[in-house]
């Protein structure tokens, strides 16, 4: 699929209202106190009766004044007020090795010990070829922590990912997929910090990981041509050279954060050291035992070299791995467990962090917001004390708040719903051979325009990504602006939905399945809701295949277009004819509406140029119920063997309730080729 920075045609909203472009002036300048977290122990115990007078803090070597210095406890039994959570992360459990089920058995009986003793906890689960998955929100309830622990590990040893033949395509892929896994690990320990940061105090998380790949062995190319075998091709692949990885986008994946890009991946877990010292997180590592990579396939492959060099191989990337997963735990003030005695270390570590712990208070000396990272250094008047404590912070803008929220609602959009709204991408095809992307935005006018609205300004900015499963994402972005007054929100609250359309230029879509990440943003509120739509592109065979199937309405098109449907680019709406048709987008029909309508468009490899689609809806898998319909559109491009029609459906007979609807097309032989399940309700008024 080709780089998708869209030009989009900013569709027409249906109701026509004015909208005008705004500018936002960010004050920086209210005093803000940050707030460093500090651990203090003596023989591994906690103490707590320091004072103000016992601690200095430095920042960028210069003592500066404490406002306050406070002990927080927390005790057991007084979960539920933010202070006592954890959140477990599970990562790629598929590159686990197979023998590690009973460790991972003590890793949910552990997490039960902590909510025993007070601790809630949040179970979340990460892998490189997927989104981020909260599998368990904040809850003490052991038999729900325990079943979000074996969902999370379902795919242990599951992943084949590494075996190859050893030839220099599989080494490119090796180096390509450590590549995206990098990336996507980092990307989505970002999220799970922008979903704890606004919570108060100090915030714990546990990285239950095998490993963090490892970028820096940088010398792969000296295998692939030079044909080292043994330890000359251990020594090029372990050899740390100061090129490195470039264009590791990781905090700019998708062109969000202008000129973020690294060179080295250790800068980039430096930049996700900051960011969570910067937001009072620590983040625990806990390595539940042996690299799955060691027991499947010995890498020895990938060298060609004997078998036990692969192992040796295995053991020093197992080495790095863990390496980067030391960085971040003791960089955000935390530590990595790991060894025969990591169960009893975590339980003792996590207890006395999270029950205890001093907060000192300061305010910078800068009138505003610098964006800069500031280093940090607290030091101790009493001696014989071990102290923990944060190595710095951001002093963080407003702008930079809002991209960082912004990165997370891609990785996590089901956890974004400050501003709800419903939204659809669709693969038209445009009879070229590629495919147009056509949006649809349903935005609910009470929730996105509630009452007491302040007037003026009020600008939405709509983010949008497109992704297929393995390869990187690509997007753009649009503004919706309003002016909000009186005659506005009385114009709006005599509709449930404004509709908004809109279409961009041709792209190759290859096959496979595809998900649309939209993110919606409040410039003045700072609030953000997200959605996602998910459509397949079906590989061309010798059966009729659905390219697309959409729910909609029909109305008449005042200039009549030639009878060849077509997405009009001023304003993002399809139109044939004398025929304009309307995505429904939400699929919520009311009781009394007898008729639906629905675009499709078919591939039909027997070059016929004549589609009868059938429909049906179904309350459970067991009762499908054949709706009555007709063609009353359609069109035949015979280059790309694409049949094209906007069908009427009889909506009386179907009851007020939430159905299934699929679309059914007869392939030859009879045998039936299927459209994707879509959800709709029908409403009882």
């Amino acid at each position: 699929m080709k780089k998708m920075i869209f030009l989009l045609v900013a569709g027409g909203c249906l109701l026509g209202l004015p909208a005008k472009g705004i500018s936002r002036a960010v004050d920086e300048t209210i005093p803000r106190t940050v707030q460093v977290d500090v651990i203090v122990t003596k023989d591994g115990r906690p103490v707590k009766d320091l004072s103000k007078a016992d601690f200095a803090l430095i920042e960028d070597e210069k003592q500066v004044p404490v406002e306050a210095v406070s002990l927080v406890e927390t005790r057991a039994g007084e979960a539920g007020g933010g202070s006592r959570r954890l959140v477990a992360v599970y990562h790629e459990t598929s590159f686990w090795d197979l023998n590690l089920k009973p460790q991972v058995a003590e890793v949910a009986e552990e997490l039960v010990k902590l909510s025993r003793q007070g601790i809630e906890i949040m179970v979340v689960k990460m892998n490189w070829t997927e989104d981020l998955q909260v599998l368990q929100p904040f809850t003490s309830e052991e038999s729900l922590i325990r079943a979000a622990a074996e969902e999370a590990i379902w795919t242990i040893g599951g992943d084949k990912i590494y075996d190859a033949d050893g030839d220099k395509r599989s080494l490119l892929a090796y180096r390509n997929i450590s590549l995206q896994r990098f990336e996507k690990t980092l990307g989505g320990l970002l999220t799970v910090c922008t979903m704890v940061r606004d919570a108060p105090g100090r915030k714990s998380v546990l990285l239950i990981s095998g490993g963090i790949p490892d970028l820096s062995s940088s010398s792969i190319s000296d295998v692939l041509d030079g044909g080292k075998e043994g330890r000359d091709a251990l020594d090029a692949i372990h050899v740390r050279d100061q090129e490195g990885y470039t264009n590791v986008r990781i905090f700019d994946p998708f062109g969000i954060m202008k000129n973020r890009t690294f060179d080295r991946a250790e800068d980039v877990i430096l930049e996700l050291v900051r960011f969570a010292n910067t937001n009072g997180i620590s983040i625990y590592a806990l390595d539940p035992g042996v690299f799955s990579r060691a027991s499947k396939t010995g890498t020895a492959e990938y060298l060609r070299a004997t078998e036990a060099t692969g192992r040796e191989f295995v053991e020093e990337e197992k080495s790095k791995q863990l390496q980067n997963l030391r960085l971040i735990a003791e960089g955000t003030n935390a530590a990595l467990f790991r060894g025969s005695e990591k169960f009893a270390r975590m339980d003792a570590v996590l207890n006395g962090d999270i029950g205890s712990y001093y907060r000192l208070d300061f305010v910078p000396g800068r009138k505003k917001a610098d964006g800069a990272y500031h280093e940090l250094d607290v030091r101790l008047g009493r001696k014989g004390l071990d102290v923990r404590a944060r190595k710095g912070y951001r002093d963080e803008t407003a702008e930079d708040l809002a991209r960082d929220r912004l990165v997370s609602a891609y990785y996590a959009p089901d956890l974004y719903k400050e501003l709800p709204f419903a939204g659809e991408f669709v693969p038209f095809s445009s009879g070229k051979g590629k495919s147009q992307p056509w949006m649809s935005l349903a935005l609910p006018t009470r929730e996105i325009f509630p009452a007491g609205m302040t007037a003026g300004p009020a600008t939405l900015d709509l983010h949008f990504w497109v992704k297929k499963a393995g390869e990187k994402a690509y997007g753009g972005m649009l503004t919706l602006p309003f002016t909000v007054d009186e005659a506005f929100l009385e114009n709006v609250r005599k509709r449930s939905f404004l509709w908004y359309n809109f279409c961009g230029p041709d792209l190759d879509f290859s096959p496979g399945e595809y998900q649309a990440v939209y993110a919606l943003v409040g410039r003045e509120s700072g609030k953000i809701g997200t959605c996602r739509s998910l459509f397949a592109v079906p590989d061309p065979g010798e059966e009729p295949a659905f390219l697309n199937c959409v729910l909609g309405a029909v109305a008449e098109n005042p200039e009549k277009q030639k009878d060849v449907f077509a997405l009009n680019r001023e304003n993002g709406r399809l139109e044939y004819g004398g025929l304009i048709f309307f995505p429904q987008v939400t699929n919520r029909f009311p009781g009394r509406q007898e008729d639906v309508f629905v675009f499709c468009q078919i591939y039909d490899p027997s070059g016929t140029g004549k589609m009868t689609p059938e429909f049906r809806v179904a309350d459970s898998p067991d009762a499908p119920k054949t709706l009555d319909s007709e063609v009353v559109a359609e069109s035949w491009n015979k280059k790309s063997k694409v049949w094209s029609g906007i069908c009427r459906i009889d909506f009386r007979f179907v009851s007020s309730a939430e159905h299934v609807f699929q679309a059914v097309v007869a392939g030859p032989g009879g045998k039936p080729s299927l459209g994707p399940e879509i959800k709709l309700v029908k409403l009882n008024n």
